[in-house]
């Protein structure tokens, strides 16, 4: 495993391309996940601190004991980011970084972005399968016509080819990462259906 430390001012997008898109490491390596962690007494107001929190699949909250409003904290994060994992520091341990790509169920759970739907965060379900082509034509459109506004975009997709075998797709402002064809669905709900944080 790698771990690629960055400071709460980095922008995510360059390092998930150089990791999805590059010719040499995206046949070497594979993005299991995005950890961001958020000091829970000084939130950020925007910037790139945002986009990570948007990015993570995780989110460890430090210095918990000295954030009044918790509570608002973690219904900002919720609105915001409602497929992460919210940790706290003291329990995080080695959870913030194991299992991520495992977590399949979490960041597929429309329902629970439907719940805490805002204009940070939603939902797109789709019956109907794609083909490949129209798969692609699809990712260019987005990232063509709205580029960074896209904090994250992730989920699987239905394709007509390959009707046992979704797409994962992952997408970071205009950056997405070429679909991944998985083994199979990791339950009985085959639609395509993809989670969306922008601003």
């Amino acid at each position: 495993r790698v771990v690629i430390e960055a400071s709460g001012d980095a922008e995510p997008a360059p390092v998930f391309a150089l990791l999805t898109r590059h010719p040499y490491l995206s046949l070497r390596f594979h993005l299991d996940g995005i950890v961001a962690v958020l000091d829970a007494a000084a939130p950020p107001a925007g910037g790139a601190m945002l986009r990570q929190l948007a990015a993570a699949d995780r989110i460890v909250l430090t210095r918990t004991d000295a954030a009044p409003g918790i509570a608002a904290l973690h219904a900002r994060l919720t609105s915001l980011n409602p497929g992460a994992a919210i940790l706290a520091d003291d329990a995080a341990d080695a959870a913030a970084l194991t299992g991520i790509a495992d977590d399949v169920t979490r960041w597929l759970a429309v329902d629970a972005i439907a719940a805490h739907r805002s204009a940070d965060a939603f939902a797109l379900v789709r019956d109907a399968a794609f083909t490949r082509g129209a798969l692609e034509a699809f990712l260019d459109e987005a990232a063509t016509r709205f580029g960074d506004a896209l904090l994250r975009v992730k989920g699987l997709v239905a394709l007509s080819e390959s009707p046992d075998r979704p797409a994962l797709v992952r997408g970071l402002g205009s950056v997405f990462a070429l679909p991944v064809i998985l083994p199979a669905w990791p339950g009985a709900d085959r639609r395509t259906r993809l989670a969306v944080a922008a601003t």
